[in-house]
């Protein structure tokens, strides 16, 4: 009988206090608790994949609720593994990390090290905050990366829009203020632009639509483009003579 092979989780204690108080019969007190009574957190991890009786020495948990505890932690890997990397690798805050776990799910870490600005989907996390953490080691993210031109499109875009402009050229997207704050220059705007006409397909297998549109060198968000048409056709329809029903 073949044996599940089970990654062990990247970090430090304060990440695993947080996912041990999600699962059932484990709240903030009884994951500290565990923690203090093994050690740490990899002989909490080791006793959770290979002996979770052992739990049982920790006040309140019952061997059956052992077993609960360790199907739960199995079950929901992917979702321990990404939560101690964020907190742990990453210094993210807990309830930051929480939303991005909701968004991501099982395949958090992994997204995340295959591209940083994955982040970006995550509702209140824009370019500037998913860039800091795209620096932070082990990341480290480089300037220059293409994933990180591609993504930097998407504050230029921000930028534009905010002063009132739906589209621009190459060189009205790079505004002083865009190239300040991100440090990339007009020519590698230029390329990330192109990049970001592209979809692209993540670690799952799930397609992320291209983020901008084009006409020569004007530039524009793609689901702007999709909302004008949207809007076009309820004002049409609005605007279609309305025949009343005769008796």
């Amino acid at each position: 009988k073949a044996e599940q092979v089970i990654p062990k989780l990247a970090g430090g204690d304060r990440g695993l206090v947080v996912f041990l108080r999600s699962l059932p019969n484990v709240g903030e007190h009884r994951a500290r608790e565990i923690l203090s009574t093994f050690g740490g957190r990899d002989p909490v991890l080791d006793i959770l994949e290979n002996d979770p009786v052992k739990l049982t020495a920790v006040a309140g948990i019952t061997e059956e609720r052992a077993g609960e505890i360790a199907e739960a932690f199995l079950s929901r890997q992917g979702m321990a593994d990404g939560l101690v990397f964020l907190t742990g690798d990453l210094g993210v805050g807990h309830r930051l990390a929480g939303r991005i776990l909701e968004n991501l799910g099982n395949w958090t870490r992994r997204l995340i090290e295959e591209d940083p600005y994955t982040l970006m989907r995550v509702y209140g996390i824009g370019f500037v905050k998913a860039d800091e953490i795209a620096q932070r080691e082990p990341l480290a993210m480089p300037a220059d990366d293409p994933r990180r031109l591609r993504a930097a499109t998407v504050l230029a875009l921000d930028h534009l829009e905010n002063d009132g402009h739906c589209f621009g050229t190459t060189e009205q997207l790079a505004s002083k203020r865009f190239l300040k704050d991100t440090g990339v220059t007009i020519e590698q705007l230029g390329f990330g632009l192109q990049l970001a006409t592209q979809a692209s397909t993540d670690a799952r297998g799930q397609i992320t639509p291209p983020i901008v549109s084009k006409d020569g060198d004007v530039w524009w968000r793609a689901t702007t483009e999709s909302k004008e048409r949207e809007l076009a056709q309820v004002v049409l329809a609005f605007l279609q003579p309305k025949h009343k029903e005769t008796t």
